[in-house]
């Protein structure tokens, strides 16, 4: 028996002698029809989407041309930004907060590992962690981040983890959330597969300077946290230098800091590893006064990295560089310090604090402040040399700059120096993020 068929396809009508042929016919059909009217449906939300993404890309380049106010940096209500993550042994941190940062290597130098432990670190002590991960996958991450000593809480509640394929763009839900959580460190681990997500490449510097724009900067810029970025290095050393490889931009973008991994010594289990992790960029300038001199090009040691797995843990230490460690600590300026010049200043700003509180009972603790004019007029010393160990205190959270004056933390006290000052109602040391 014959059949006729109507195809919307063609808007014509055909006889189909075969009954099963047709019924295959009409259920195709149905499933078109179905699929254009979700179609349809669709349409008007997605011209939508796209409308909003255009006004607000619009509205950020309004923004981006606004004049910004500088008075609160002008009057001292903003204080510099210092390093606050990623600690060395001595108390010099590597990462400052609301900024990019680039930790490049050969493969298996380590990079990924030096960053997952920072992770556990940071997770446990208290801090939320974005991992972006374009290279591994969760389960071999977490299996690292426990033997890193990482604890079950603190993974489950605290590391937020994510392997994206597409921009971020493609789940706006999914990148408001990001952008609006407050972070302790984010890591974007395989730069290379993260810009061929964005279908760009990281040999061109215009495509490097876009997904820079997109990503690590917004990021960075929206949660306040350091943002450090795990890359590769080319095969070649010879004119490798302080470059990750590809475009030059991806060493310019950065607003923090950029670091070389070398392997000393492999870490293997069972063993002790020793890496060496070089400084090659660091655009606010508090880190490299504090590294080793000595080294070839722009680049100083800034830490040696002891990865230790001799036990059923697994841990990671940033150390003093030897050479560093042999001419003892030095100043924010690279100058040898004078640890009883330290111990001195910071005695006469404990004496200052404990007689400002003595004086009214309404003296608040956090509210006593003290100048460097006041400082330099009441300890024995060259004003410079004093000036100098005054920000060194401040660069190790000793003492905190605000409104060109200083606020007290804690009391510093050189090694194996007598019991400190009593302290009247000393503040607790603020937790870096």
């Amino acid at each position: 028996m014959s059949r006729t068929v109507t195809l919307s396809v063609t808007e014509q009508s055909v006889v189909i002698e075969n009954d099963d042929v047709a019924d295959e016919i009409e259920t195709l059909q149905s499933a078109l029809d179905l699929a254009e009217k979700e179609n349809e449906r669709l349409r008007p939300r997605r011209v939508g989407e796209v409308m909003d993404e255009a006004r607000e890309e619009q509205r950020q380049h309004a923004v981006s041309w606004g004049r910004i106010d500088l008075a609160g940096i002008v009057n001292g209500d903003e204080p510099p930004i210092t390093p606050t993550t990623w600690r060395r042994d001595d108390g010099l941190f590597m990462l400052y907060p609301g900024h990019t940062h680039s930790v490049h290597g050969e493969s298996e130098s380590g990079k990924s590992l030096v960053l997952q432990a920072l992770a556990a670190e940071t997770v446990n002590a208290g801090g939320r962690v974005l991992f972006l991960d374009y290279e591994s996958d969760q389960h071999s991450v977490v299996s690292r981040l426990r033997e890193l000593g990482a604890t079950s809480e603190a993974i489950i509640g605290r590391f937020d983890y994510r392997r994206p394929e597409s921009r971020p763009d493609a789940s706006t839900e999914a990148w408001a959330e990001i952008l609006a959580t407050d972070y302790a460190l984010i890591v974007i681990d395989g730069v290379t597969a993260s810009l061929g997500t964005f279908d760009l490449s990281g040999m061109n510097n215009d495509e490097v300077n876009k997904w820079t724009r997109i990503l690590p900067r917004k990021l960075a810029e929206a949660t306040g946290a350091p943002l450090v970025m795990v890359d590769h290095v080319t095969k070649s050393d010879n004119g490798r230098g302080r470059w990750a490889i590809g475009a030059q931009a991806k060493m310019a973008d950065i607003t923090g800091a950029a670091y070389t991994l070398e392997v000393v010594k492999h870490p293997k289990r069972g063993g002790i590893g020793k890496l060496r992790l070089r400084i090659g960029k660091d655009r606010p300038g508090y880190v490299r006064p504090r590294c080793a001199e000595g080294s070839s090009g722009n680049m100083q040691v800034a830490a040696e990295v002891v990865v230790d797995s001799t036990f059923d843990s697994l841990s990671v230490t940033l150390k003093l560089p030897e050479k560093m460690a042999e001419d003892g600590p030095l100043t924010s300026k690279g100058t040898p310090r004078n640890e009883d010049l330290m111990e001195r200043i910071s005695e006469e700003i404990v004496r200052r604090r404990n007689a400002w509180l003595d004086e009214d009972d309404r003296h608040e603790p956090a509210s006593f402040r003290f100048s460097m004019d006041e400082i330099e007029k009441s300890v024995r010393g060259r004003s410079a040399t004093v000036r100098e160990h005054v920000k060194t205190l401040a660069n190790e959270g000793y003492i905190e700059a605000t409104k060109a004056r200083f606020r007290f933390v804690k009391e510093y006290r050189r090694p194996n120096g007598p019991r400190p000052l009593q302290v009247v109602d000393a503040e607790p040391t603020k937790a870096t993020r």
